[in-house]
């Protein structure tokens, strides 16, 4: 019995990194959506349709394309083993042809090899595919959080 409780914490770590993943997905949408162009005086109807048409589009194409950086990262991370809760912040720039251009540990896990296990997997996962060719933007500064979680269950 006390064999499974390992694997349900590393199970139950996973499943806690996709939630998080998933709301960086999401953040990361707001933010692209938030530099689009503002139209600062009415134009044609026609300009406008074309507009919402390039905005339905590109929002779920690069929602996707986050979804696979974030699965191609997940696969490469291997935390160090630790019996106590570890989390790295990496801000990392990509640009338009996937290509992982600069990266930074944002907030540490206070753990050398946790925060390194991080560094490795994001450079194991580089190069990226190439942003969707809606996505007009050069680079793209993207905030991914590495989470180690242990949960103590009373005995």
């Amino acid at each position: 019995m006390n064999d499974n409780k390992p694997n349900m914490l590393l199970i139950f770590g996973i499943v806690i990194f996709l939630f998080l993943a998933d709301l960086l997905g999401i953040y990361l949408l707001i933010k692209y959506i938030e530099k689009l162009p503002q139209q600062k005086s009415p134009s044609s109807c026609r300009q406008k349709s074309e507009q919402k048409i390039e905005f339905d589009k590109t929002p779920n194409e690069m929602n996707q394309y986050m979804r696979d950086v974030q699965l191609s990262i997940k696969k490469n991370w291997e935390p160090p083993k630790s019996n106590i809760s570890r989390h790295t912040t990496v801000l990392f720039k990509v640009n338009n042809n996937g290509d992982l251009l600069k990266y930074n540990i944002s907030q540490s896990s206070g753990d050398t090899e946790t925060d390194e296990a991080a560094i490795n997997a994001l450079k194991s996962s580089a190069p990226f595919k190439p942003f969707p060719k809606e996505f007009k933007e050069k680079t793209v500064d993207i905030q991914f959080t590495f989470d180690y979680n242990v949960h103590k269950t009373a005995n």
